[in-house]
């Protein structure tokens, strides 16, 4: 039940659909794990300012705005700095290209 709750949170992480009332989509998303902790980095581009993108950083369940800029590259760069430096403090992070929603009977059974 517990996974299957944290891969639905990591469903609507991905979707962006709750950053600040904007239909935003997630351009680059990081995952990272240290224990039974879990942070995310996300890059969200506002399709109707393409050249706009806002980096958030979730901790503890807490999403703040961290940076944002008119350059997509600029924003990734952004991740890449949060994520290095959580690597170098022993968490381990990932890239999420894609998420797929299990039901709790398909969790239940892997």
């Amino acid at each position: 039940m517990q996974q299957s709750m944290f891969i639905a949170a990591i469903f609507f992480m991905l979707s962006g659909a709750a950053h600040a009332g904007v239909d935003q989509k997630a351009s680059a998303f990081v995952l990272c794990k240290q224990q039974k902790s879990v942070r995310t980095i996300k890059v969200l581009q506002d399709p109707a300012k393409q050249d706009n993108c806002t980096v958030t950083y979730n901790k503890g369940g807490v999403e703040e705005v961290v940076g944002s800029n008119r350059s997509a590259a600029s924003c990734k760069s952004i991740l890449k700095q949060i994520q290095n430096n959580l690597e170098s403090s022993k968490w381990s992070c990932r890239s999420v290209e894609t998420a797929r929603v299990l039901t709790s009977s398909e969790v239940s059974r892997q």
